[in-house]
């Protein structure tokens, strides 16, 4: 026998109509999961509860989709990206009682630090080399003083010139007037702070004249 043919209502219904169809339906079942578009009633007559806004919210979209695939976001890029960025080196603060008890020496690019009362001489021509804040890099003493042996000098000074002994501190300035830079005292290669003399006893201590002694009996 010859099988029947199907009579489709409408006209024939080719491959391509079939097509169509199901990519409608599979844009309507992806609307109603997302929220946008209510479901289709189900065969029991009863249809779905409506889908809350958080569970709309919940959905990912294709654009955080792509965000998360992106290179950037990977973990060997923020690591490469950790270990490439240099610090960042802060200014010294004027706070730091390295400044605040040091004299700061310039030399028009970089600067350095000696202690305070360790300069035996500052020749006129040379006091802008002395600022009050720091400017440009700092650098370590051994190397500024090579840096600039031209106008800044180091000048080996005895241990007991350094304790104040005013005897000593004599001899060395009088040897360094025809030194025309920029002296700074040091103790075996280091700047070293030279004290203050102690003042000399008074010409009436010394020679134990002065006031009397209310208790001592007057001689007859």
């Amino acid at each position: 026998m010859m099988p029947r043919k199907t009579k489709v209502i409408g006209g024939k219904f080719s491959a391509r109509h079939g097509t169509r169809l199901a990519c409608l339906l599979a844009g309507l079942a992806g609307a109603a999961a997302l929220g946008q578009i209510p479901a289709l009633p189900s065969a029991s007559g009863g249809s779905p509860p409506p889908p809350s806004a958080t569970q709309a919210r919940d959905v990912v979209t294709e654009e955080e989709l792509k965000k998360l695939a992106q290179p950037e976001n990977t973990l060997s890029s923020m690591l490469a990206k950790a270990t490439t960025q240099a610090p960042v080196a802060a200014r010294p603060s004027m706070e730091s009682s390295l400044y605040r008890k040091s004299v700061i020496l310039y030399d028009g690019a970089q600067h350095t630090v000696v202690p305070i009362g360790s300069v035996l001489q500052l020749p006129a021509g040379y006091r802008n080399r002395v600022v009050e804040k720091p400017v440009g890099t700092f650098t370590f003493w051994p190397a500024f003083l090579e840096r600039n042996a031209a106008w800044l000098g180091a000048w080996e000074v005895p241990l007991s010139m350094a304790e104040g002994n005013a005897e000593v501190a004599k001899k060395v300035l009088a040897s360094t007037v025809k030194d025309s830079r920029v002296l700074v005292a040091v103790y075996r290669g280091g700047p070293i702070t030279i004290l203050e003399p102690v003042p000399e006893p008074s010409s009436k201590a010394k020679s134990g004249t002065g006031t009397p002694n209310v208790n001592q009996e007057a001689k007859p």
